[in-house]
């Protein structure tokens, strides 16, 4: 009888000896999983924060910038933004800084250099010019001229400009593809210009030598081009 308790006693305490170990088995691998997801989110949290979660941990100092590459994935950064580059001028065609574009140079055309040397004078448009100088703007002229096909248009209107001041000449035309060369005429005929493209542009011009200037827009299409805008001066 003492030896069946005995015997009993011994498998109980077996039983509850086999029950802790596998509860400490569990509890090391859980321990392990544990360990194992914490280590592998720092490792991806630099590359990416998963939905849901701060990305205030990327390492952005891993990042490499690759915003002048051609082909593959790019970081978009907005270090070191790129400037806009200058206005491209027209190959083949003569410059001058008597003109100037911020502070690069222009074309310029000699005085009969394109066609005849016909000029087509054009008036600004006085209604619309009344209008802006009535809301306050009195430095600034409307313009709204249909121009044939390879032709000057000159400002019958020119004003004396001294070393520094500015011209900003806006336009719209259609159609839109015609591409148009744009700018001053000085008091001996040279055309001072840059290529106005896109059925839309915008310039603002510095003189640079003093003397009398008239707005002039030449249409370099076949066709005729309907054109506004305005000039600030």
């Amino acid at each position: 009888m003492k030896v069946q308790r005995k015997a009993w006693l011994w498998a109980g305490a077996f039983t509850v000896f086999l029950f802790g170990l596998s509860i400490f088995v569990h509890h090391l691998r859980y321990a392990a999983d544990v360990a194992y997801a914490a280590n592998d989110e720092r490792n991806t949290s630099s590359v990416m924060a998963p939905l849901g979660m701060s990305n205030a941990s990327i390492d952005s100092s891993k990042m490499k910038d690759v915003s002048a590459q051609e082909n593959g994935p790019v970081t978009v950064t907005t270090k070191g933004k790129k400037t806009p580059a200058k206005r491209v001028l027209e190959d083949g065609q003569n410059t001058s800084d008597r003109v100037t574009v911020g502070d690069h140079r222009v074309n310029v055309a000699a005085p009969g250099e394109w066609g005849t040397g016909q000029t087509l004078p054009f008036p600004f448009d006085e209604g619309q010019t009344k209008h802006l100088q009535d809301i306050g703007v009195e430095a600034t002229y409307a313009i709204n001229l249909t121009i044939p096909g390879q032709t000057l248009a000159a400002s019958e209107t020119s004003w004396s400009f001294t070393r520094g001041e500015k011209v900003t000449i806006s336009l719209s035309w259609i159609p839109r593809d015609a591409k148009l060369y744009v700018g001053l005429i000085d008091s001996e005929g040279n055309f001072y210009f840059v290529p106005f493209t896109g059925g839309a542009d915008q310039e603002t011009f510095t003189i640079q030598v003093a003397d009398r200037y008239s707005i002039a827009i030449y249409n370099t299409d076949t066709h005729e081009v309907t054109v506004q805008g305005y000039v600030t001066l």
